[in-house]
């Protein structure tokens, strides 16, 4: 990942990407520091400036250890 610490970002609620239900409502219009620029998985860009670049199936779910 990498992260651009001085960027700004406003949360608009057609670019959420989380599926987690209202948090796009929460966080809409809200303003916070830090940016992530570029997401690279095994050496392919899958994540660049806002888009997503990836395919499905790039990568893969690691269940957590309990």
């Amino acid at each position: 990942v990498l992260y651009d610490p001085a960027a700004t970002l406003e949360v608009q609620r057609d670019r959420w990407f989380s599926k987690a239900a209202q948090c796009d409502r929460l966080y809409s219009g809200m303003s916070f520091n830090g940016l992530i620029r570029r997401t690279i998985l095994r050496g392919k860009t899958i994540f660049v400036d806002g888009e997503v670049t990836g395919q499905a199936g790039d990568g893969q779910y690691l269940r957590p250890n309990p």
